[in-house]
């Protein structure tokens, strides 16, 4: 019984290390610079400076509204967007919109009711989907621009990024590099990172894993794309437990020492 019990043991942790390989995507040991063709970036926590912008943005739609009041809007609009963190989406659900772009005006009607700023900013109206375009109008983290414009020598570069791909493209327009590729949320992928989906179509490109460097502004993007078998680095933000990304850097800079 026991010689039984050790060989299904053996049978089953094998059969398990063949299923969880390919899950398990590249090793950060194995990472190698100058094999690395394309690289990926969270485009509203890795390259852009979020909620100073949108503050900015908010307030110069509204300037009714004062500063509190604006960062009190701006706060509940980035938490209800993280709020949706790994969701993946129906088209019933969006109402035949874009992931992105549904859950941007959702949000902002929702917190506009239970603000009670119908007054100041009436819901589709003009002032209302001027604040929508907000998200398209950022400004980078300090030394992005440089980096981007260094990086771009020798590589390929795209946002991977939970927005639509118009917003992401008028994003990341502020550069002066034009992206390579623009990898959003818009359908068929249809989902927000860290689901599996939003990573896997990097790989629809023509590059392997070993090929692609994902640059995650949140700490569970990073684990995500280490979870969908990418590379990752980590910027402004602490690993989550899990599955560690491969660099951590305070900012964008750190992405020279890797690939001077």
């Amino acid at each position: 019984f026991l010689r039984v019990t050790q060989v299904s043991m053996r049978f089953v942790l094998v059969f398990l290390l063949v299923l969880l390989a390919p899950a398990l995507g590249v090793d950060c040991n194995n990472f190698n610079a100058s094999k690395i063709k394309l690289i990926t970036f969270d485009v509203f926590a890795a390259l852009m400076d979020l909620e100073t912008s949108l503050n900015a943005n908010v307030m110069a739609a509204v300037p009714s509204l004062g500063e509190h009041m604006a960062k009190t809007l701006v706060n509940d609009w980035v938490n209800s967007y993280a709020a949706y963190a790994g969701h993946a989406f129906d088209h019933t659900e969006t109402r035949g919109l874009q992931p992105f772009v549904f859950t941007n005006q959702d949000s902002l009607a929702k917190i506009i009711y239970k603000r009670n700023l119908q007054g100041k900013i009436p819901v589709n109206g003009t002032v209302f989907n001027q604040l929508l375009k907000a998200w398209g109008h950022l400004s980078p983290w300090p030394h992005t621009s440089e980096v981007i414009q260094h990086l771009a020598l020798t590589h390929k570069i795209a946002p991977l990024s939970n927005g639509d791909a118009d917003t992401l493209k008028t994003a990341t327009s502020v550069f002066p590099k034009a992206m390579d590729y623009i990898f959003s949320s818009n359908w068929p992928v249809g989902a927000y990172k860290p689901n599996k989906r939003m990573y896997e179509q990097v790989l629809q490109v023509g590059y392997s894993a070993e090929e692609i460097l994902h640059v995650a502004g949140a700490s569970i993007d990073g684990r995500g794309a280490r979870e969908a078998g990418l590379f990752s680095a980590l910027l402004h933000n602490p690993p989550v437990p899990g599955l560690q990304p491969c660099f951590v850097f305070p900012d964008i800079t750190g992405l020279k020492k890797v690939f001077p």
